[in-house]
C-alpha cells in the first residue's frame, strides 16, 4: 500500500535502538509495526522501542511485510528486494531492465508480490522468490499506492481517472485483469489499505478538511466516514490496519512539526464528525517524516508433543504459526531443571514444522517440558518422562 516515490539522495543510517519517553506502548507490540522514516530507512516499532534495519549507506524504501510476517518487501536502487522481518539475507526479487519498481504489496500467501513498473506505470505480480514478472493492467495512468485483498482476488490502488484526478480502483487477479472505479469526484482519494476481514478500505483524502485525512468506506464503493484526526494541519496519510482490524495506523503532522505515527478506532466519529481522537505512537526529535507504516499479523505459536515418553526414546514434536522460513530452536528440560538441545526445526512456508527428537538418556522421571523458539515467539509442550 505503500506511495511509488522515486528517492534518489542517499542516507546513512545506523542500527539503534530508542526507546519511547513517558512509558508510552505501542499498539503493536504482538507484531511489529514497520515503517519508512526520513529519505531512506525501514525502522520497526514494536513494544515502545524502535529498530533501523536499513544498513548505513543504503536506501530502503516502501516497506511491506508479508502475510506470514517472515518478510519485509521494499524498494532499492529502484528495484524490488524482500529481507527477513528481522533485516537478514536481503535478496532482490526483481532487477530486471527496467527501473524505479515501488509500491509492493504481497499476495494473502506470501507467494506472489505486486508493483507499480515505472518503465510503463502498470502494475506487475513476480513470485516472491523472483521469476518472470506478469503484467495485470495497460493504459492507467498515475498508479501507485497497491494493497492486495485478503481474498486475493483483488489489488486495489489509487490511479487517475478520467478527469486526472486520483481515485481509488481494484483490478482482479485473475485472467481478465478487469478494472473498478470505487470513488470519484473532485477530491483526490489516495493510499487503500483493506480490513482484514475485506468488507472495508481506508484511504487518505481531502474531501473532509481540505488536507489529508483518514477515512473509511465499503470495500465496494460508497459513503465515506473520517476516523482521525479532523484538522487543517494533520496532514494524516497512509493507513494500516492492525492484524486484527480494531486499529488503524497512520502518519500524521498533527501540529508536532514533524510526521509520526498514531493509530485510532476505525469507529473513531466523535459525535459531531469533527472531534475525532488519536494516539500518538512514535515521538522522534526533529523531523524524522515516519510514513507508510504496515502491521506485522500477529503470531499465537503452539507446540504438540506425546504426553509420555521414557528417557532416550524418540518422540514427534510439531510447531504451527511460526514465521516462515525460521529455524526454530527446540529444546528440553527435565523435572530437575536440566536443559538440553535437541537442534533446530526449519519452518517452511506457513510457519509450520514436524520434527522428530530424543529425550535426553539421563532425563529425570516426572514432568519434562519440551520448548520451540523462533526469535521472539515460544511455545511448550509438557512430556511425562517415565
Amino acid at each position: 500500500m505503500s506511495r511509488f516515490v522515486f528517492v534518489v539522495s542517499a542516507v546513512a543510517a545506523a542500527a539503534a535502538l530508542v526507546a519511547l519517553p513517558g512509558g508510552a506502548v505501542d499498539r503493536g507490540a504482538d507484531g511489529l509495526i514497520v515503517f519508512s522514516q526520513g529519505s531512506g530507512s525501514i525502522v520497526t516499532l514494536g513494544g515502545g522501542v524502535e529498530h533501523v534495519l536499513t544498513p548505513a549507506g543504503q536506501v530502503q524504501t516502501d516497506p511491506s511485510v508479508s502475510p506470514d510476517g517472515a518478510r519485509i518487501a521494499f524498494i532499492q536502487s529502484g528495484h524490488l528486494y524482500s529481507e527477513t522481518i528481522a533485516g537478514t539475507k536481503a535478496k532482490a526479487v526483481n532487477v530486471g531492465g527496467n527501473p524505479f519498481e515501488g509500491s509492493p504489496t504481497w499476495s494473502p500467501d506470501a507467494t506472489q508480490l505486486a508493483y507499480v513498473d515505472g518503465s510503463n506505470g502498470q502494475i506487475y505480480t513476480v513470485k516472491a522468490g523472483g521469476g518472470t514478472p506478469v503484467q495485470l493492467t495497460t493504459g492507467l495512468a498515475g498508479v501507485a499506492d497497491l494493497a492486495w485483498s485478503p481474498d486475493g482476488s483483488k489489488i486495489a490502488f489509487d490511479g487517475l481517472d478520467a478527469n486526472s484526478t486520483h481515485q481509488l480502483f481494484t483490478v482482479t487477479t485473475a485472467r481478465t485483469h478487469q478494472v473498478a472505479q470505487l470513488t470519484s469526484g473532485s477530491c483526490a482519494n489516495v493510499q487503500p489499505d483493506w480490513s482484514p476481514d475485506a468488507t472495508q478500505i481506508a484511504f487518505e483524502t481531502p474531501c473532509f478538511d481540505g488536507s489529508g485525512q483518514i477515512a473509511v468506506m465499503p470495500a465496494g464503493g460508497g459513503g465515506a466516514t473520517p476516523v482521525a484526526l479532523y484538522h487543517a494541519y494533520a496532514g494524516a496519510a497512509y493507513p494500516t490496519w492492525s492484524p486484527d482490524g480494531s486499529t488503524i495506523v497512520f502518519s500524521a503532522n498533527e501540529g508536532k512539526g514533524s510526521l509520526q505515527l498514531w493509530s485510532s478506532s476505525p469507529d473513531n466519529t466523535g459525535g459531531d464528525g469533527k472531534t475525532l481522537t488519536a494516539t500518538q505512537l512514535t515521538f522522534d526529535a526533529g523531523q524524522p517524516n515516519n510514513t507508510v507504516p504496515t502491521w506485522q499479523p500477529v503470531h499465537h505459536p503452539s507446540l504438540a508433543a506425546p504426553s509420555s515418553g521414557t528417557a532416550g526414546s524418540t518422540i514427534q514434536v510439531s510447531g504451527s504459526d511460526f514465521l516462515s522460513e525460521q529455524a526454530v530452536k527446540l529444546s528440553f528440560r527435565d523435572a530437575n531443571g536440566v536443559k538440553t538441545s535437541l537442534g533446530k526445526a526449519q519452518t517452511p512456508l506457513g510457519g509450520g514444522f514436524t520434527k522428530t527428537v530424543t529425550i535426553p538418556a539421563g532425563a529425570a522421571p516426572g514432568a519434562g517440558k519440551v520448548t520451540a523458539t523462533g526469535g521472539t515467539l515460544t511455545a511448550t509442550a509438557t512430556v511425562d518422562v517415565g
